[in-house]
């Protein structure tokens, strides 16, 4: 049975879905009919790249993000995330690909951890006020009533590292978690001293990366902090726990049984992901099954070092109309 385990977004207006599963339908907005074809002729990609040479085959459709997706659907989209996401898209064995580009900053210090006072060892956590970036493809259930969406959430902190993406099923205004207990994001804080993280790097002031992994801290309980600490410097909101992973890739659940792929161009900008999940899962009350289907609606929304969708308008988010998925 679904379970309501949390409410990510308390309001969102999401659109009139496609409401035939034959490929041939028109948006819902404008009446336009817009695809994005599944290649079927291409050799498999392995998920070791979204840059793997078969992608070059694969045909791309440029998705425009358009609005904001809140509550007033016809508001336009934030200006801070892209005009478009190219989409391609490639089934084999029975799994389906997505691949997506688009161009933005990355954001990866979500809920970072700022020195305020060198010589008390104390620290401002900056929750909300630095996030991460996310991607949703949001796909529809033919003829449902009332409307669910089959959604992927991918994030590039807290999915990301696990070479995931999160499943979540949207109805009537609710983002719903698929089941699933295991979880290899985890908060660096304590639950009773807010003045300082829960954990630092086994280098100490030496560490200034954005990542930091279970295996590689110390516990600001009972470690030294060591010297040469600088006034605002930065220790992870968040750490990554890799046995939790090895877990999962072990075990599946239905929460992650969406893996992926992610490079960051920093030059140019240019994000490019991969998405893969079997077309039938062993998961059915809350994915949809697509075998049987030859096309699916979906959206596609981006927020822009973002926590969650905001019921307001926000230069931080958008959301594309409604397109066709077609499938083999």
């Amino acid at each position: 049975m679904r379970k309501a385990i949390l409410i990510l977004i308390p309001c969102l207006v999401l659109w009139a879905a496609c409401g035939s599963d034959n490929g041939t339908g028109t948006d819902g907005d404008d009446n336009q009919v817009v695809r994005v074809v599944a290649n079927t002729a291409v050799a498999e990609p392995t998920l070791s790249s979204p840059d793997e040479a078969m992608w070059s085959s694969v045909a791309g459709t440029n998705v425009p993000i358009n609005r904001s997706g809140t509550v007033n659907p016809a508001a336009p989209k934030g200006a801070l995330v892209p005009g478009s996401v190219n989409v391609k898209a490639i089934v084999k064995s029975a799994t389906l690909y997505m691949r997506f580009q688009w161009v933005d900053d990355l954001d990866i210090w979500k809920d970072v951890w700022t020195l305020n006072n060198v010589d008390n060892f104390n620290f401002t956590r900056n929750e909300d006020v630095f996030n991460e970036d996310q991607l949703f493809v949001m796909f529809a259930a033919p003829d449902a009533e009332p409307p669910w969406f089959d959604t992927w959430n991918w994030r590039s902190l807290t999915t990301n590292y696990g070479n995931r993406a999160e499943g979540f099923i949207y109805q009537e205004g609710v983002l719903t978690r698929d089941p699933g207990a295991q979880n290899f994001a985890l908060p660096n804080k304590k639950y009773l001293d807010t003045s300082r993280p829960r954990w630092i790097h086994v280098t100490k002031s030496a560490f200034t990366g954005a990542v930091m992994y279970q295996n590689e801290v110390l516990d600001t309980d009972t470690a030294s902090f060591g010297a040469d600490w600088v006034l605002n410097q930065r220790v992870p909101g968040w750490i990554i726990d890799s046995t939790i992973i090895a877990l999962i890739n072990e075990n599946e659940e239905s929460r992650w049984d969406i893996k992926s792929v992610f490079s960051w161009d920093e030059g140019s900008g240019t994000m490019k992901l991969v998405l893969a999940r079997a077309l039938n899962t062993p998961y059915g009350e809350e994915d949809l099954d697509m075998s049987g289907l030859d096309s699916v609606g979906f959206r596609i929304g981006i927020l822009d070092d973002q926590d969650e969708i905001s019921e307001l308008n926000s230069s931080q988010q958008g959301f594309s109309n409604a397109y066709w998925l077609v499938l083999p």
